[in-house]
């Protein structure tokens, strides 16, 4: 299995896709601040970093349709590639 992704194609993002993927890099990077926020703050504010947590949560659950759609996305992409490969083998 290892030697057939080798000799796959290398994917090819669109420059979409790549910031896409650069925001939700940079989103997760600022919940995991705010994660190290409420960790500094739990004891002597917990109602404060519990009120963070809540948020990084939500912004957790917020990715989750983004991210999908975009696996999606390409997917469907990557399977119309395959197609138009195999009907060029073909002819």
């Amino acid at each position: 299995m290892a030697e057939r992704a080798l000799d796959e194609p290398p994917s090819r993002f669109s420059e979409r896709d790549i910031e896409f993927l650069d925001h939700l890099l940079q989103d997760m990077f600022g919940l995991g601040l705010k994660l190290e926020y409420c960790l500094l703050v739990l004891d002597e504010a917990p109602a404060q970093a519990r009120v963070g947590m809540e948020d990084v949560v939500s912004g957790l659950e917020g990715m989750v349709d983004p991210i999908r759609a975009q696996i999606l996305k390409l997917g469907r992409s990557r399977n119309l590639s395959q197609e138009s490969t195999d009907k060029d083998r073909h002819v």
